[in-house]
């Protein structure tokens, strides 16, 4: 990771921590900087320039006194940050365990973008028992990625809805947004929906909702997911489709 691009990292921290003011910081020279980022494992020479050409842009001037104590509260936030850290790789090792030997956990984990972080969280939705839900449709509902429908005589509404439960809902477009890097027929539907002028959370909505179609199947046949044979399916479907159109 590049130094700076996430102040969270901990070769950023360590910067901070040593050079908390500009005045510490403005006198090093690119070989200083390149010195220090090696001790961290850091060997790109574009952070070496970023944070050189960062010095140099200078700094706009600010009170001795607000410098004094706003480097005073980097420091603390700094030891609050690496607490932090070691606090969720405490969380990251008890999850690890907690799915190591769960057959669920590895349905979830096949899935694309899901891993250790969000597979215990779907197993959380889905539990144990195969006839909790009826059909996938009912998680959707729950966790609020379809829409609550209003409907009279010919009138008929889509309206968003409010009462859902959250954690279902982070969990599951989260799963949506990971698998966007991860899953090629994924990001092609995300693309597709935006295309159509879908917003962002919109279009992670629809794919979330396939998202949970395609888990509920594969936990209900207790089977690990596969990219090749789900893009086969969807090819299929697509010809099938495109026949019945034409011999309509």
């Amino acid at each position: 990771m590049t130094p700076f691009s996430d102040i969270t990292c901990p070769t950023a921290l360590s910067l901070l921590k040593a050079y908390p003011t500009y005045k510490d910081i403005k006198e090093l020279s690119k070989e200083e900087i390149r010195a220090f980022l090696k001790k961290h494992y850091c060997h790109k020479e574009n952070g070496v320039l970023r944070i050189y050409k960062a010095i140099k842009k200078g700094q706009v001037k600010i009170d001795s006194t607000v410098i004094r104590e706003r480097s005073k509260s980097v420091i603390f936030l700094i030891k609050r940050i690496e607490m932090l850290h070691e606090e969720i790789k405490g969380y990251e090792n008890d999850l690890k365990e907690t799915t190591k030997r769960d057959k669920d956990a590895e349905i979830f984990k096949s899935l694309p973008g899901s891993g250790d972080t969000l597979a215990p969280g779907l197993m959380v939705i889905f539990g144990k028992k195969r006839n909790r839900y009826e059909n996938a449709e009912e998680i959707n509902s729950l966790s609020g990625i379809v829409p609550f429908t209003k409907q009279s005589g010919n009138w008929e509404s889509h309206l968003f809805r409010f009462g859902f439960n959250h954690f279902y809902r982070n969990i599951i477009t989260r799963l949506a947004y990971c698998s966007l890097t991860k899953s090629e027929w994924a990001r092609s539907y995300y693309n597709e929906k935006r295309a159509e002028g879908k917003s962002h959370y919109h279009a992670l909505r629809c794919l979330a909702r396939i998202w949970i179609k395609i888990a509920f199947s594969l936990w209900k046949k207790e089977e690990k997911y596969n990219e090749d044979k789900h893009m086969a399916a969807v090819h299929r479907h697509k010809i099938r489709n495109r026949l019945a159109r034409k011999s309509a």
